[in-house]
């Protein structure tokens, strides 16, 4: 458990140093579509160098499936970049970027949706708690 907790810890710091260091480059001239355009790039090969890892190894049949779901997570990706891109032209770093790190509220509600996870009271109350943090950091003050 403790491990888990660091590692969405780091990802978390290393998601904000990502949106930090966008803001940054656009105040300082960076082509927006440039910068969503090669970052998509990357994401859609890793995801598809990541099933050939995953599955090239000898004696096995490679599963296409596979690098379907891995070209798709890389289209996801491209989609978060791209929309995180779009918001921080827009907006202030100290708003967009507390509020895209919430998609953990969409995750939650997916996953009790489509998984069928269950909903305790702690988990509609993390829920509740994140609604409302996205609330206060959208008034302006």
């Amino acid at each position: 458990a403790w491990l888990g907790f660091w590692l969405v810890l780091v990802a978390s710091l290393l998601r904000a140093g990502m949106g930090l260091s966008y803001k940054y480059g656009f105040l300082q001239g960076a082509d927006p579509n440039g910068v969503v355009l090669l970052n998509s790039l990357f994401w859609i090969a890793g995801g598809a160098a990541y099933s050939f890892c995953r599955e090239g190894r000898p004696g096995r049949k490679p599963d296409w499936r596979l690098l379907g779901f891995g070209v798709l997570s890389g289209i996801l990706v491209t989609g978060i970049v791209f929309f995180m891109a779009a918001a921080l032209r827009c907006g202030k770093a100290s708003v967009v970027l507390p509020i895209a790190q919430m998609s953990f509220l969409g995750t939650l509600g997916l996953s009790a949706a489509i998984l069928k996870e269950r909903l305790d009271w702690r988990k509609c109350a993390g829920i509740g708690s994140g609604v409302l943090a996205i609330l206060f950091l959208s008034i302006e003050g």
